[in-house]
């Protein structure tokens, strides 16, 4: 008994310290490869496709991933998409001067990063006891968020010119395939006996259909977020470095939330927390436009608690949809909410872009107050998720 549970936490200990690194990739590769087109003097418009590139490659994935699931071990997967990801990333060093050849790798990149992100959510949540599920996936999206706030610091150490950026991304894929590999022998099997999906991957849907909307809605709403935040807050009169300053309390408020509200949904339940927190990032919005123009030390407490919130949708959905699935149900209800999310992020800047443009100025927290307040409406008649009590 003692056994398994110092094995089960070493796992445990192992795959987040796999999620920080995960996050200093997305946060590395998301700020040097846009710095790097700008200095070769791409226009702005395939700088942002590079970007759209790397982000939507989780679309594809989560419509492909389940034949992988079906075929590989989690450690195989997880690895091989590191080792990919690192080839990837040192061909890419090539080809500034081919746009097409670049925009084409970083889809394979990212590719490798949401399989890297897919699995390892899965992995945590069928090797987490119920009992701890919240804390666990607080501490994970705390390392994730950590990790994205680290990562463009790196690009201040090796500069955006010559092979050692390329080398430190390379490297940084690398230290995730030989740190899961530690974990391999804790890996979850259940789901490779299942056949593989057949037909159309959305059929899922049917499986989490309140927790895939809140997916879809706060994919649109965190990825307008970090498109605008910053734009909204200089048209309402914030200097830039201020406006800035906007997405930082973000970040910093998010690791503290992350785990606070994990734990709260182990002493509550997981859904009546993404309740919670749904309501907060609605009813938090409507006072965004009041508190921005006079930018006194309440938006930036008012920024490290609502804005910290935000991020914690995505974990405690993960949290539900752990407790409320098991196996190849498990594996296809995170597929299913991750596509739900990827094809948020790829159109809630447009969207929130329109509404700004051609509805109002505000368009940002108009946007997060209907997002989030149909969110918090279609959870709240939701039924609760059952889980049964693992023993460790």
């Amino acid at each position: 008994m003692t056994e398994r549970f110092a094995h089960r936490y070493a796992v445990l200990a192992i795959l987040l310290l796999v999620s920080g690194f995960q996050g200093i990739i997305s946060g590395f590769t998301l700020t040097f490869f846009p710095m790097l087109m700008e200095h070769a003097g791409v226009a702005t418009e395939f700088i942002g496709l590079g970007n759209s590139a790397q982000m939507g490659a989780i679309i594809a994935v989560t419509l492909i991933l389940p034949y992988f699931l079906h075929k590989l071990r989690l450690p195989a997967l997880y690895a091989g998409s590191c080792l990919i990801g690192a080839v990837a990333v040192l061909v890419l060093s090539h080809t500034t001067d081919n746009l097409a050849l670049h925009i084409l790798l970083r889809l394979l990149m990212g590719s490798c990063v949401s399989v890297m992100y897919i699995v390892l959510e899965y992995w945590l949540n069928a090797t987490v006891d119920p009992n701890l599920r919240g804390k666990v996936l607080g501490c994970y999206g705390m390392a994730i968020v950590t990790g994205m706030g680290a990562g463009p610091l790196l690009i201040g150490e090796t500069g955006i010119g010559g092979f050692a950026p390329f080398m430190l991304g390379a490297a940084l894929f690398l230290v995730c395939a030989v740190i899961s590999l530690l974990a391999r022998k804790g890996a979850p099997t259940g789901h490779l006996d299942a056949e593989p999906p057949r037909g159309n991957p959305l059929r899922f849907l049917r499986l989490a259909p309140a927790l895939a909307l809140a997916g879809l809605l706060h994919g649109i709403v965190e990825s307008g977020m970090y498109s605008f935040l910053p734009v909204y807050g200089m048209r309402e009169g914030l200097s830039e470095h201020q406006a800035a300053t906007l997405l930082t309390c973000v970040f910093w408020g998010a690791i503290a939330l992350q785990l606070i509200l994990g734990w709260l949904a182990d002493r509550w339940t997981a859904m009546n927390t993404l309740r919670l927190a749904a309501f907060i990032n609605a009813g938090g919005a409507l006072l965004l436009p009041v508190l921005l123009p006079d930018a006194g030390n309440m938006l930036w407490v008012y920024m490290l608690i609502w804005g910290g919130t935000i991020p914690t949708i995505y974990t405690l959905t993960s949290t539900c949809i752990g407790h409320r699935y098991r196996d190849e149900k498990l594996a296809n209800a995170i597929l299913t909410f991750v596509l739900m999310y990827g094809l948020g992020g790829l159109i809630g800047p447009y969207i929130t872009g329109q509404v700004i443009a051609h509805i109002t100025t505000h368009g940002l927290p108009v946007i997060m107050v209907l997002a989030y307040g149909i969110c918090f409406a279609t959870l709240l008649f939701s039924r609760e998720p059952k889980h049964s009590k693992e023993s460790l």
